[in-house]
């Protein structure tokens, strides 16, 4: 077997092993927090969770593999210097691989600096591969998914072309490149204003870039980007959405333009969109309390 195969497939093994103990040994824990309304524990939980993960990784990375002739991974991945067989390397991770490449991985391929990063966004955008039923998906995912670990900034308006031009029934893609255009922060946000300010009107392509904005924004706010995400309130078909958009963003201003729509449609509202336009605004610091609401046969 290929040793890159086998390489994988050990860290995909050995991860895979950690969640179903985690499962079997959290399992009425998950079903408390399901139930619970505490955020932190949730929080706390979910960074324990990944912390484990972390460990896991790297006790696998540092265990000598017989099928790697007693060399550990990390031997292994850091002997492979010649940057075309690095890249098969990620194609067959890629593909084996059900979680993000080993960090340690990515590290050996990011050394290669603009040339790996070239090649990554080369990979991205292969129309050959972003195909839902393409053998090869999964390689320009994990592309995608590594650009974001890495914060490529030159990748943002690519990868927000890629989001243009895509079916948007792929939604693995879509979440991917969101993900990644929300790793990357910052530079993401002005690419994604002006694409939004440009549109004359608002699909499911703009619903995703429209959610990116509202996550990527929210860590460094701006007049302009709440402007882009009110506006989508105001304009997008799907209400509660809009508003879900402005309780990510995490703005207060946003607080009597959403309880203003409700007062004014009230008597038109289905019990849904009612609700989640309460739990906007409760999330944003305000309150519907006083807004009077009959939900019977909505």
């Amino acid at each position: 077997m290929n040793r890159n195969k086998i390489l994988f497939e050990s860290f995909n093994k050995a991860i895979n092993e950690y969640f179903e103990r985690h499962e079997k040994e959290n399992e009425k824990k998950a079903e408390q927090l399901a139930k619970s309304s505490s955020q932190a524990e949730l929080a706390n939980f979910i960074a324990q969770t990944v912390n484990q993960v972390q460990d896991v990784a790297r006790e696998w990375e540092n265990t000598p593999n017989p099928d790697l002739d007693q060399k550990t991974p990390k031997e292994y991945i850091e002997g492979i210097n010649d940057f075309d067989t690095l890249m098969e390397a990620f194609k067959i991770g890629a593909k084996t691989v059900d979680v993000d490449l080993p960090y340690t991985f990515l590290e050996k391929l990011k050394s290669f600096s603009q040339r790996a990063m070239d090649a990554l966004l080369e990979l991205a955008s292969d129309p050959s591969m972003l195909q839902m039923d393409s053998e090869d998906a999964a390689i320009p995912l994990a592309a995608i998914s590594a650009l974001g670990m890495w914060k490529t900034e030159e990748a943002v308006q690519s990868l927000i072309e890629l989001m243009a031009k895509s079916d948007p029934n792929y939604e693995l893609l879509f979440e991917t490149v969101s993900n990644t255009l929300i790793e990357i922060g910052t530079p993401s946000i002005e690419p994604l204003v002006r694409k939004l300010e440009a549109a004359e009107t608002y699909g499911i392509i703009e619903e995703y870039l429209f959610s990116t904005l509202s996550k990527a924004g929210a860590t460094n706010k701006s007049d302009r980007v709440y402007k882009c995400l009110k506006s989508a309130f105001s304009k997008l078909e799907n209400k509660a959405l809009g508003a879900l958009f402005l309780a990510e963003y995490g703005d207060g201003r946003a607080i009597p333009a959403l309880r203003g729509y409700v007062e004014k449609n009230v008597s038109a509202l289905n019990r849904e969109i009612f609700y989640d336009i309460k739990y906007a605004i409760e999330r944003l610091g305000g309150s519907m309390e006083d807004i009077k609401f009959d939900y019977r046969g909505r």
